[in-house]
């Protein structure tokens, strides 16, 4: 039996998503989707959960196979997705530490530097706005999230609903217009995670979610506060199946 921490292990920023029939979908959230088939979904989960060898075992046993034929083709398939940066060996990402960390502190200086020198609303969601693209773009999702966390902590929370109504229409008017006016293209990651931010240190209760939808294969984010989508649309995100949320 191998310790969980020795396990291998999905990328900070992969998703593994289940179909039922069996098969998978892995959601690379840096943008790209890769299928798996019934028989591939079970050859990663039981290596994530038990290790190679173990995985090997079980899905012999369940196909009445020779296991070294299996174990062949576990160990294959386990280091083509290793190649992709979709799985990582425990530990693997020790090595990039100092890098993610000064780009985290750059990051986080430019965020700091948007609200203190942008004198109005609009100019500071517009570099928000730029920001999360590079955020996303240097740090990768998960570090994104986290960091974005930090520097737009939630504050107390808005308790009159007339009041916090007023506030999301707002955040939501201010986040279109500033996309309106963008002269580079942005994703719905940077105007989920502008929207969150904005809602977060307003003291309302927002949700940024990260759907999916399997047929055709698609990936969404976006923000609500109640049953509000701040500046999306409500038609848009109720055809995605939520996957993650971050209150």
């Amino acid at each position: 039996m191998i310790a969980g921490s020795q396990l291998p292990r999905l990328s900070p920023d992969v998703i593994l998503v289940d179909v039922p029939d069996g098969s998978a979908r892995l959601l690379d959230l840096d943008g790209q989707f890769h299928a798996l088939s019934d028989v591939a979904a079970m050859m990663l989960r039981e290596t994530l959960n038990h290790g190679q060898d173990q995985a090997a075992k079980t899905i012999a046993e369940r196909y009445g196979v020779e296991v070294a034929a299996v174990a062949a083709d576990v160990h294959a398939f386990i280091n083509d997705l290793k190649d992709k940066g979709l799985i990582v060996e425990a530990g693997q990402n020790v090595r990039r530490r100092k890098a993610g960390l000064l780009a985290r502190c750059v990051m986080s200086t430019l965020l700091r530097l948007n609200r203190w020198l942008r004198p109005t609303q609009a100019g500071k969601v517009s570099g928000m706005l730029t920001l999360a693209s590079l955020c996303c773009r240097w740090l990768g999702w998960a570090r994104t999230v986290e960091l974005w966390q930090t520097a737009f902590p939630a504050a107390q929370r808005v308790t009159d609903d007339a009041a916090a109504q007023a506030a999301a229409k707002k955040i939501d008017e201010v986040v279109r217009g500033a996309l309106a006016k963008l002269t580079i293209g942005t994703a719905c990651k940077e105007r989920g995670l502008t929207s969150w931010a904005l809602a977060r240190r307003a003291g309302l209760a927002a949700t940024m979610f990260v759907g999916v939808t399997l047929y055709p294969l698609n990936a969404h984010c976006w923000t609500t506060v109640g049953d509000m989508p701040l500046a999306d649309e409500v038609a848009r995100c109720q055809q995605y199946e939520p996957v993650i949320r971050y209150a």
